[in-house]
């Protein structure tokens, strides 16, 4: 179950960082859903002009839980001055391994179970230096090709974003409403490699 616990918003806010935090017990409350159904929660960042460390931190009271783990949406990271909705953003691959290395460390800390962190992507520019990113123990990385369409397009999107992924997982995400004809499952799982993750919105 994956909820936006981050959400990018076009006006600026108080602070200026285009980003509005869920309230906490939100977020509780999805966490009682998750379980009470079996399921994984996890914690989707939109941070706006705000960086995926510091969102990911302020997090941390429902990361340290053995069942919750985090995925980043660099679709929604802004650089100073752009305002999300009119640029597609982009995430650097050491801030990416920042937010691993820190996962990493509360694994370590809590003697947790693995931590599943997902990376959305849809264009190639979207996480910069992608080559960079790299393993950190606890912490199962996988890319997602995110993005509706149609099948083919969608398909196309998954070659690119698997393409040159190194030892990290990989992930197809299916939207009910915006895509051109859903893909059945048997057609998700036809796809070469198959999927780690399937995510539906």
């Amino acid at each position: 179950m994956e909820l936006i616990a981050v959400i990018v918003t076009a006006a600026p806010g108080a602070d200026g960082r285009h980003r509005f935090r869920q309230d906490p017990e939100v977020i509780r409350r999805y966490l009682r859903a998750a379980r009470a159904a079996r399921a994984l929660l996890i914690l989707d960042i939109q941070p706006g002009r705000a960086d995926f460390v510091t969102e990911a931190r302020a997090l941390g009271q429902f990361l340290i839980e053995p069942d919750v783990g985090l995925a980043l949406d660099p679709e929604w990271r802004m650089r100073p001055g752009e305002v999300p909705g009119r640029v597609i953003g982009q995430v650097d691959a050491t801030e990416v391994n920042a937010v691993a290395r820190w996962l990493s460390g509360l694994v370590r800390a809590r003697n947790l179970p693995d931590k599943l962190l997902l990376v959305h992507q849809f264009q190639d520019g979207m996480i910069e230096r992608r080559a960079r990113l790299r393993l950190h123990p606890g912490v199962d990385m996988v890319l997602i090709a995110d993005g509706f369409g149609t099948a083919s397009a969608k398909i196309g999107t998954y070659g690119r974003v698997t393409r040159g992924r190194g030892p990290f997982g990989t992930g197809f995400k299916l939207f009910f409403v915006e895509d051109s004809g859903l893909m059945t499952p048997a057609q998700v799982m036809r796809l070469r490699p198959v999927p780690d993750v399937v995510v539906y919105e």
